[in-house]
């Protein structure tokens, strides 16, 4: 009997949910408005969504290092990329949280060590997300004539 191979079948997989979506979305609107994109701001903005999420993968790894748990940075990286992945499609973005549950299947990091630097890895990630839309927001408050209403109600989302 024939063995297809995993990567095969989440492949399949992946394309039928991207075709899935495609038909929900009106895919002749998606194809349209893709056909417009710029192709060097898509690949920016590609390399700058891998590279974040890389630097939040060795966070993670740098703090198991710091607190004594020995991984592979190649686990730890992939757990942290699955972790994302579940995040983006949960409610509340939970789905980070396995990320300790990936790490303790991939090779025993115990689920407390891997919960602690799960949570230590996300809080410093919003702290500069949060840092990082201020900024933002310091300077579209200068350079665009925005009302007090949408100033303070931007102040407001990011600080939640």
């Amino acid at each position: 009997m024939m063995r297809i191979p995993k990567v095969l079948i989440q492949l399949m997989i992946g394309l039928a949910v991207l075709l899935w979506l495609l038909q929900l979305a009106d895919s002749t609107k998606v194809l349209a408005n893709m056909s417009t994109v710029d192709p060097f701001y898509l690949t920016a903005a590609a390399v700058a969504f891998i590279t974040a999420s890389t630097m939040i993968a060795l966070a993670l790894f740098v703090f198991l290092k710091k607190i004594g748990v020995k991984t592979r940075i190649s686990d730890a990286i992939l757990a942290s990329f699955s972790g994302q992945l579940l995040s983006d499609i949960t409610p509340a973005r939970s789905g980070y949280f396995l990320t300790s549950f990936i790490l303790n299947k991939m090779d025993g990091t115990p689920n407390k060590s891997g919960m602690a630097s799960v949570v230590i890895t996300d809080a410093m990630n919003f702290f500069v997300k949060a840092a990082l839309s201020l900024i933002a927001l310091a300077y579209f408050v200068r350079v665009l004539p925005l009302s007090p209403v949408i100033v303070n109600a931007l102040l407001a989302g990011i600080s939640l």
